[in-house]
This record gives structure tokens, sequence and C-alpha cells, in this order.
């Protein structure tokens, strides 16, 4: 319900992460609690296995996104986008299944 208005002069500031153990500390508490809305939720186990299975599938064609960009980014550059991309991924299945095994959810 609310108007939104554009606004070419906002500066938005939003903290980014800046080393991987605060990338996997948010990564491991936002996916768990995503697990624990759909499990209230009455999230079955064929459900979870089928989002997982399409969850594992590489993406092909993002690499190739990203080496054929024109940003100005090095050779190193892009693979590390794409070693960060394949990190997320990995690690919020990884997640995911360790929660599914009976793992605890860790808040913040």
């Amino acid at each position: 319900g609310y108007l939104q208005l554009y606004c070419e002069d906002a500066i938005i500031k939003h903290p980014a992460r800046k080393t991987f153990q605060e990338l996997k500390k948010k990564l491991i508490r936002t996916t768990g609690g995503n697990y624990i809305l759909k499990t209230k939720k009455g999230y079955s186990n064929l459900i979870f296995f089928l989002e997982l299975i399409r969850f594992l599938i590489p993406p092909l064609k993002f690499p190739f996104v990203v080496l054929m960009s024109k940003k100005k980014l090095n050779l190193w550059q892009r693979l590390g986008v794409i070693s960060v991309s394949y990190y997320v991924k990995y690690l919020v299945a990884y997640e995911k299944i360790r929660l599914k095994l009976g793992g605890e959810y860790t808040a913040r």
C-alpha cells in the first residue's frame, strides 16, 4: 500500500559483506530462516529434494556471461566472480542438507 516515488539523488547505504566469513555467516542465517519458514508451511520431503536437485545443477551459462561481459574486469576478477557465485550456491545447498538432516538453525 505505499506510494513509491523515484529520487534520482537517493543514496542507499547498506553495508556489504567484506569477508568470506561475513558472507558465510549471512548465507547460513538466511538459508536457515528460509528453511524454517518453509517447514512451518508444510515443506514436504519430495518438494525439498526436487528443489535441491534443481538447485545443485551448475549454472552453465553464467560463467560465459561473466567471461564475455564488457565490464572492465581482468581475467582473475572474472574468475573470482564465477568462483564466489559457485561458493554461494553450494554453501546454501550444504546448509539446506545439514538442516534437513537435523542440524540446528544458527540465528544472529
